[in-house]
């Protein structure tokens, strides 16, 4: 049973304890039986109970999981940087022996033939430059190479990306600081996937602050990361950078994203899941945003349902009923729609149907 439902069981439970306190208000003044109210309160504390030990238990395998994991990986380090070190000590013997080799060659080279000395010393010097370009050469190729590039791409097309040293601007959703980790985390983009910064020392920044970046990305299963992160720029120029980097980005995302049909959208939901699209649409309903949650966005294309999703870090400009627009995004896949008889918590669903969502990028 994973966190997230236990959570949710726990949020039920903490609905019926409410209902039940209420109810039994309600039957003490109106001299009802209270019974009924009574068991619903009884049940929902002790539901809760369990789930909140259930909890614990789980939380406290995760953190112990995760701990395993790390001091795993820590010996993987060690032991990767042991083998390094003896294969360039192997290197560094084989190396010094062939140029003792070399050298003993050119010495027997020159004691038996002294009238062409100057023509051997001039070959050395030949194979001398030549070895040394060729170093540098080689050299050259393997220096890293820095992309500046908006994050967000970086995350669609990662594997043009991985192994290589990127500089790009996030914005801060947490700073996470333990024993011996520390990163931050950044999920502003369309998908929302999370980016982890990893840094050498503690983080402090505030949410939604912006930072430019240098670090060496990797992708671990469904993870992001950037390690041996340099943080260059903060505050008002690391702001400056992102939209310089999004002004960029939105043309890339205009020149290559795909217009895509209604059909298409409900037979290739997965097939268009995080890939860039364009549709045209008319807006027919927006909600208003909740405590959590941004209001739900509902519009027709082709005379069908679209739900929409506007997770912009600036949601401007703001969608309105009865808005024609064209809208650059990304494929969610299918949502469920559920139609009820009524309203409130407990109104009976009469019907279900799945309709495409899509997350905004861009709106024209």
């Amino acid at each position: 049973m994973g966190l997230a439902l236990i959570g949710f069981i726990e949020f039920i439970c903490l609905i019926g304890l409410c209902v039940g306190i209420i109810w039994t208000v309600i039957c003490f003044f109106k001299k009802k039986s209270k019974r009924k109210p009574l068991i619903v309160f009884a049940s929902s504390i002790c539901i809760m109970l369990i789930m909140v030990a259930i909890s614990g238990t789980l939380y406290s395998d995760e953190m112990e999981q995760q701990a395993k994991e790390r001091a795993i990986e820590e010996q993987l380090r060690e032991s990767e940087s042991i083998q390094e070190s003896l294969d360039e000590s192997n290197t560094n013997v084989h190396s010094e022996t062939e140029n003792i080799e070399e050298t003993t060659k050119i010495t027997e080279t020159i004691e038996t033939t002294q009238t062409e000395t100057p023509i051997e010393i001039e070959t050395v010097s030949d194979i001398t430059v030549e070895n040394t370009i060729g170093e540098t050469s080689v050299k050259s190729n393997n220096e890293d190479i820095i992309d500046e590039i908006f994050y967000e791409q970086i995350l669609t097309d990662y594997s043009d990306y991985i192994g290589k040293r990127i500089k790009t601007t996030i914005i801060v959703s947490s700073c996470v600081n333990l024993k011996d980790e520390y990163y931050i985390t950044s999920d502003m983009d369309a998908n929302r996937n999370t980016l982890k910064v990893y840094t050498e020392a503690e983080n402090n920044f505030e949410p939604n602050e912006y930072l430019t970046v240098i670090g060496s990305f990797e992708k671990d299963g469904y993870e992001y990361l950037l390690s041996d992160v340099e943080i260059i720029e903060s505050g008002e120029n690391a702001k400056n950078n992102w939209n310089n980097e999004l002004s960029e980005y939105l043309d890339y995302f205009k020149a290559t994203a795909e217009h895509v049909t209604y059909d298409n959208l409900m037979r290739y939901p997965d097939s268009y899941r995080e890939k860039r699209v364009v549709v045209a649409a008319v807006i027919e309903d927006v909600e208003p945003d909740g405590i959590l949650f941004n209001g739900k966005i509902k519009a027709n294309m082709d005379g069908n349902e679209l739900l929409i999703n506007d997770g912009r870090e600036i949601r401007e400009p703001r969608l309105q009923a009865g808005d024609s627009v064209t809208i650059y995004g990304f494929g969610k896949g299918l949502a469920n729609v559920k139609v009820k008889d009524g309203s409130g918590l407990f109104a009976e669903t009469v019907d279900e149907y799945s309709i495409p969502e899509i997350s905004i990028r861009y709106v024209e």
